[in-house]
């Protein structure tokens, strides 16, 4: 891979300890990065390396842990090689490309002789999109779309190992799902049972709001209640029982019709289409702006809007 020109929006996170180490990398080679095919290739045994974690909270709301074996492009002329003219990668090997800030990155597959996932981490570790499987000795532009912090390459097809996958098998269904909820996933399950081609997009991670309760006892078939995980464990078993294809993290940013069709346009750029679209978001809480809020989340720090707390 190699950086192009710059022109200036699961759940899966990077450790926060390890992204600021590895912004502090990126202070040594900081400035615009214009690839140069002149000079002679790099040796990657010459680039500092160290592990990389990645956690990834899966359908259940369970965090599932991966640890990587990474390069660090800590400089200019390290960042413009990248991972080119590399003829293989094992499954626990990759590169990393940390920024001095955010801003918007924008990378080319010129002299890259193999597939690539590449996952464009924000500032808070999160993987923000996914392009999967870059095709090599490609000059097409890929960009994060987002200001992001880090990018992330793998060997094509570990970010689907890793329970990501952000594209659809088809271009057009019987029925699409626009948000994972309980609502989203209950609707899938109906659809699909039915024998409708259903996909469901999901911009976090199945299970919504919902998945990160406590306790559940208002809703139907449960009237002992039960944990917001098991709800969405038990969900979304039954709809990729039935089929339901999940995408999930993905997130849908715009809307047409055509002909009574319904296209609904992907972050990456992708369209899915479908004759019935069921939108079913939910609602996302306002959250403090408070360095550590995420590790309490569920441990201490909750969300609700009862009349009670207003």
């Amino acid at each position: 891979m190699s950086r192009a020109n710059r022109p200036e929006h699961a759940v899966v996170g990077m450790d926060a300890p390890m992204l600021g180490a590895l912004l502090a990398f990126a202070a040594l080679g900081a400035g615009p990065a214009v690839a140069q095919e002149s000079r002679a290739p790099l040796e990657l045994a010459t680039f500092p390396r160290t592990a990389l974690q990645i956690t990834h909270l899966d359908e259940h709301h369970a965090a599932r842990k991966y640890v990587f074996e990474v390069w660090v492009a800590d400089t200019q002329e390290r960042a413009q090689q990248g991972l080119m003219f590399v003829s293989d990668l094992p499954e626990t090997l990759g590169m990393v490309f940390p920024l001095t800030a955010p801003r918007v990155e924008t990378m080319w597959m010129r002299n890259t002789y193999i597939e690539l996932d590449i996952l464009f981490i924000d500032a808070h570790g999160r993987v923000a999109k996914i392009i999967e499987r870059a095709h090599p000795m490609s000059e097409a532009l890929l960009s994060s779309d987002t200001p992001v912090s880090a990018v992330l390459e793998l060997k094509g097809g570990e970010a689907a190992k890793l329970g990501l996958r952000t594209s659809a098998t088809t271009s057009f269904y019987d029925l699409l799902i626009v948000g994972g909820g309980p609502a989203g996933l209950a609707a899938g399950v109906y659809g699909a049972s039915e024998g409708l081609t259903t996909v469901m997009i999901e911009r976090e991670a199945p299970g919504g709001q919902a998945g990160m309760s406590s306790r559940i006892e208002n809703y139907l078939g449960f009237p002992s209640g039960l944990s917001g995980s098991e709800l969405t464990r038990r969900a979304v078993t039954q709809a990729r029982r039935f089929g339901v294809e999940i995408l999930a993290p993905q997130e849908a940013v715009g809307l047409r019709v055509d002909a009574g069709s319904k296209f609904v346009k992907l972050a990456d750029g992708v369209e899915i289409g479908a004759k019935s679209l069921l939108i079913a978001t939910g609602v996302a809480y306002r959250k403090l702006d408070v360095p550590g809020l995420e590790r309490l989340q569920g441990a201490g720090v909750y969300y609700g809007a009862a009349m009670t707390e207003a």
